[in-house]
C-alpha cells in the first residue's frame, strides 16, 4: 500500500519501515502526540489530510538508536 515494509499487530499497522523513514501507530491526542517536540516526528498526511495517531519520524535525524527504540515502545504501548 505504502511501499517498503510494514509489521503488522492483531492485524493492524503498527510500523512501517521506507529507507531511513518509519511510520509509527500512537494513541491519537489533540497536541499532535508530541511531534512540537521532535524536528524529526511529523504527522502522516499525504492525501493532505493528517491522519490521528500516526507520526512520521526521520531515523537519520535522530542522535541515537535508543530514540528509535523509545518510539517503538510508545508504539506497542498503544495496544495495551
Amino acid at each position: 500500500m505504502f511501499g517498503g515494509m510494514a509489521f503488522l499487530y492483531a492485524g493492524k499497522m503498527q510500523i512501517w519501515v521506507l529507507d531511513d523513514q518509519f511510520l509509527v501507530r500512537l494513541i491519537p491526542k489533540p497536541t499532535g502526540n508530541g511531534t512540537r517536540k521532535y524536528d524529526y516526528a511529523s504527522p502522516m498526511d499525504f492525501t493532505g489530510r493528517p491522519m490521528q495517531g500516526f507520526l512520521y519520524l526521520s531515523s537519520a535525524d535522530m542522535d541515537e538508536d535508543s530514540e528509535v527504540h523509545e518510539w517503538l515502545q510508545k508504539s506497542f504501548n498503544y495496544l495495551k
